[in-house]
């Protein structure tokens, strides 16, 4: 850690009462911008995330990751403070955005709306895989109709038993 020079601003009195501020002031306010939360850290939490920020960088240029970088962030450092991972994301992103949404969560959603639609249709259309109008069907017949159509809709070829 480099020493401070001559004209280094010094500490105050009043700067601790600003800090409390700060940690314990309203809720409701207005978030804070990128440049005041990295003014807030102290010089060594300043470096860090700024080596940070570099060797997220490094890896995305290196990888040629098109994915967010809040993504690549939580990837490398999952043990890191939710904080500064979403700090160095937000370094980042300002430095270079990306403009690429979190493909996971798009992913998950059109899962989720596929199976519900599936549900849906196979509510309103039942289906009779089963043909129950030869009367003189064996109780074994219809367990090998049921069978054969459980498998088909699975796309499993029958085996041998």
């Amino acid at each position: 850690m480099k020493s401070k020079g001559l004209a280094s601003p010094t500490a105050k009195k009043g700067d601790i009462v600003d800090i409390t501020r700060k940690a314990f002031g309203k809720l409701g306010s207005k978030p804070r911008t990128l440049k005041q939360q990295m003014e807030s850290l102290t010089e060594p939490d300043l470096k860090m995330v700024l080596q940070i920020a570099h060797m997220v960088k490094l890896s995305s240029v290196f990888h040629k990751e098109t994915k967010p970088y809040k993504t690549i962030v939580d990837s490398m450092y999952p043990k890191m403070s939710p904080h500064f991972r979403g700090l160095v994301a937000d370094i980042l992103e300002d430095a270079e955005p990306r403009g690429t949404e979190d493909t996971q969560a798009n992913k998950r959603d059109d899962v989720i709306s596929n199976t519900l639609k599936e549900y849906s249709g196979a509510v309103d259309q039942p289906v009779n895989d089963i043909d129950f109008s030869q009367r003189r069907s064996t109780d074994a017949e219809k367990a090998e109709q049921l069978q054969a159509a459980i498998l088909e809709k699975l796309n499993i070829k029958e085996r041998a038993l």
